[in-house]
């Protein structure tokens, strides 16, 4: 959603990889702040490799950008939560 990708514009990820997977996770946001792009789909988007993916979730999740429940992550937007299943 774009109200999602405003709020990624604005933080201090620590790192372009972590900031473009932030945001590809944003712009999947429906209505709801959910969303389930595939690993694949993120990888194809940001023309980066799964494994760096996968360090740049875990890296997100160990800043409070993101929350990683069983296989949903959720984004950490305000008081919403956007649910992501990679």
């Amino acid at each position: 959603s774009w109200e999602a990708q405003g709020w990624v514009i604005k933080q201090k990820t620590g790192s372009s990889s972590n900031k473009w997977v932030l945001m590809v996770l944003a712009s999947f946001c429906d209505e709801n702040n959910e969303c389930f792009p595939s690993f694949k789909t993120i990888c194809r988007i940001t023309e980066l490799g799964r494994s760096t993916v996968i360090r740049c979730l875990k890296d997100l999740e160990k800043k409070g950008f993101i929350k990683v429940q069983d296989t949903k992550i959720i984004m950490m937007q305000n008081d919403k939560l956007a649910i992501f299943t990679p």
